[in-house]
């Protein structure tokens, strides 16, 4: 399973890094301890959400489109779709997804 992920920064709230991964949890451990170097400066970080995929490439696709964008739209959910496509893992709404720390 691949995941594109959305994670907020606690120490710059505007500030929203995207990503793509193959294991989410190892990810986040990763982010929390600091050994990711582009996101270093502006940790700790929470997930806000999330993505999962059967492939890399689509995870990858996700990622890149919304890094163009800017923002992330996510699918409608009706009756009979997988809940799984995109998980809110919190209320709190996303303000400013391009500001940087």
């Amino acid at each position: 399973m691949w995941y594109f992920y959305v994670l907020q920064s606690d120490g710059a709230p505007d500030y929203f890094y995207k990503g793509s991964t193959g294991d989410l949890r190892r990810r986040l451990v990763q982010y929390s301890r600091g050994e990711v170097q582009t996101t270093r400066s502006c940790g700790p970080f929470r997930l806000v959400y999330y993505e999962a995929y059967r492939t890399e490439r689509t995870a990858r696709l996700r990622e890149r489109s919304v890094k163009r964008s800017g923002s992330v739209s996510v699918p409608r959910r009706s009756a009979g779709r997988n809940p799984g496509q995109g998980r809110p893992v919190s209320d709190r709404p996303t303000r400013n997804p391009l500001r940087t720390c």
